[in-house]
Order: C-alpha cells, then sequence, then structure tokens
C-alpha cells in the first residue's frame, strides 16, 4: 500500500506543525527553572521503552521547554500515529524528538 507511507509522512509532518504552533506563545516562567543541557531521565514509559537511551535534556530541538510539557503532547502524538499506522521505528524517530538523547559530555 503506497499510500500509508505518504499518509504516515503527512501525520508526522501535521503533529510537528501543531507542536511548534502550540508553542509559539510564551510559557510560563518557572521559580527555578531547569538548567539548558541538564541530563534528566525520560519518564515516558511509552518513549523510555523504544529509545536505547534513559536520559534526555531540555529544551528540545523542538522548542519543547520541558518534560511536563513534552509528556502533555506525546500522547496526542501517538493517538494521531496509532489511527494511521503501528511501526515501531517510527515510535523511535518520534520519541528521539521529542526526548533527544544527553550525555554528559555532550547534547545529541
Amino acid at each position: 500500500m503506497p499510500g500509508r507511507g505518504r499518509t504516515a509522512f503527512l501525520w508526522i509532518i501535521g503533529v510537528v506543525t501543531l507542536v511548534e504552533s502550540a508553542l509559539g506563545g510564551k510559557c510560563p516562567s518557572r521559580e527555578s527553572p531547569p538548567r539548558v543541557g541538564e541530563c534528566v531521565p525520560i519518564r515516558d514509559d511509552r518513549c523510555s521503552s523504544v529509545l536505547p537511551y534513559p536520559q534526555t535534556t531540555f529544551p528540545t530541538p523542538l522548542g519543547l521547554p520541558d518534560q511536563d510539557l513534552a509528556l502533555a503532547v506525546t500522547p496526542g502524538v501517538f493517538t494521531a500515529l496509532d489511527l494511521v499506522s503501528r511501526c515501531p521505528h517510527l515510535d523511535t524517530f518520534l520519541c528521539s524528538l521529542i526526548y533527544p538523547q544527553c550525555t554528559p559530555e555532550k547534547i545529541r
């Protein structure tokens, strides 16, 4: 089914666009914001089960400022994805965008 791959790709682009537009406004300030580049454990069960690394950092390249917002966005991303296809490689790809790898030496 050649149309399925294209449909999944369009869903991904749509989800990324929604995340970016949702982050367009200013986020409320925190009393003590996390340090940029600080490694934190991934708390999302679905992503921690498919990613080959245990830690991430914020803000992400997608602009997610903290893990609380990432946890709020992730269910919507995967609900849309589950309607189109159930591909473990796609899960890994999306999780790596939402939770990029962090090591003490450098952020990847």
